[in-house]
């Protein structure tokens, strides 16, 4: 295999991970909007969905059209949405759960907390 059948192999694996994802998040009712706080990464899309108390919340730290950074799962303790996303949020009210969540990889891990939540 040549350099660039491998190049564009990675790109269409990269492609296919991030429709996947985002097929994902909108079959689980999430919702989209960017991090204009700096409480994942300023500018960065998040992704979130309230589930019982608290907030599931996906930060992609870097994402275009054809790239993206693995998203981390996150939970936030927190009464409404504008709470972390249009204030600063206290640290002490997030945790990181799932690092570089991949659906492939992690999806049993993630029913599981979510039926924890439920």
């Amino acid at each position: 295999m040549t350099k660039k059948e491998t190049l564009n192999n990675l790109k269409e694996i990269e492609e296919e991970r991030i429709y996947q994802f985002t097929k994902f998040m909108r079959n689980e009712g999430y919702v989209e909007t960017t991090d204009k706080m700096g409480n994942f990464k300023v500018d960065s899309p998040i992704y979130f969905k309230k589930v019982n108390e608290v907030f599931f919340v996906f930060n992609i730290a870097f994402q275009t059209k054809k790239k993206s950074s693995l998203p981390d799962f996150l939970i936030v303790i927190a009464s409404s949405e504008n709470e972390f996303t249009k204030k600063k949020v206290n640290q002490n009210n997030v945790r990181e759960v799932i690092a570089g969540f991949q659906i492939d990889k992690h999806y049993d891990e993630y029913r599981k907390i979510k039926a924890a939540y439920l």
